[in-house]
């Protein structure tokens, strides 16, 4: 159900509505939050922003990069930047949206040093994290209250409830990532996220499960334990998610040949790189550029 203050707000704002096509935050805020009450449909798209989504009444169906979740009433997803999907609303649904760039969390050092680790879509279940996903749900509620209200020192608010949003969240995956007490926790943390880093910095280079293991002083076998249990994929998967991200920004951002794209992402050959981001984000890389080019200027003959 919508909250009472909700639903009474919401009739003074009646033009709040969701951009069907590239999300770009470009309102005066960086952060941009929707209550949706009527049934609609969001062809595949991408962005660059992080979205949250919480249907509140008849669900929500969203497919992200071929992957299907129909979100109940107490679910939530987020997708995270570059992540192709959908959505569509049942009749008479109603669902929070919120959207906004990652370098509101990527600015504080936490975030930066985990974010390897939260960069990939997550659905917040009801029935499989009952308490947690509880918690993070009312906390979007609380941030459409206050945008709705649009008071005085709101924007810092929300903002607030954001990063709390996010801490519960973070504290969430990183208790589930990691065996063992709290001290080795904050440890093998610590040195697993400057790992990750490690990895982004240098996805271009010949990198080996073995080389990366010893250079941090692990052996080669619980290395590769211990780093799937905080990433939840295998080294080589992960190295391979983040090639593939490194080409969807160049893809999106320059003008280069899909060839170059490849080898200055760290693929070997062309042939491999159109199979590998196929198989991960369901088309080409062509056909990504392609449909990043559409919706951006959709965007911005709208505006």
């Amino acid at each position: 159900m919508v909250p009472e203050n909700v639903a009474k707000i919401k009739g003074e704002n009646e033009g709040i509505k969701l951009n069907k096509y590239f999300e770009n935050l470009s309102y005066g805020t960086y952060i941009n939050i929707s209550y949706n009450d009527s049934p609609e449909y969001f062809p595949p798209h991408w962005h660059s922003d992080i979205e949250i989504i919480a249907p509140l009444q008849n669900g929500v169906c969203i497919t992200i990069d071929a992957v299907k979740y129909d979100l109940g009433e107490r679910d939530a997803i987020i997708v995270f930047p570059g992540e192709i999907h959908n959505i569509a609303s049942n009749s008479e649904g109603k669902s929070i949206v919120v959207q906004f760039s990652p370098t509101l969390l990527t600015a504080l050092d936490d975030f930066r040093q985990n974010f390897r680790l939260l960069s990939r879509h997550h659905l917040l279940s009801d029935a499989e994290m009952p308490d947690v996903t509880r918690e993070l749900i009312a906390l979007l509620k609380d941030m459409l209250v206050v945008y709705l209200k649009n008071a005085v020192f709101g924007e810092a608010e929300i903002y607030a409830r954001l990063l709390a949003f996010f801490v519960v969240f973070g504290r969430f995956c990183l208790e589930n990532s990691i065996d063992g007490g709290i001290y080795q926790k904050k440890v093998y943390t610590e040195k697993l996220a400057d790992i990750c880093s490690y990895i982004s910095e240098n996805c271009t280079q010949s990198l080996s499960l073995e080389g990366v293991a010893g250079l941090f002083g692990f052996s080669k076998f619980y290395f590769s334990r211990i780093f799937k249990r905080y990433t939840g994929v295998s080294f080589w998967n992960f190295v391979t998610e983040v090639r593939v991200r490194k080409a969807e920004q160049m893809l999106a951002e320059s003008d280069a040949l899909v060839a170059d794209v490849a080898l200055r992402s760290g693929f070997g050959s062309i042939t491999a790189f159109n199979r590998v981001f196929k198989e991960i984000k369901s088309m080409t890389p062509k056909e990504y550029r392609k449909l990043y080019l559409k919706n951006n200027t959709i965007h911005r003959i709208e505006q």
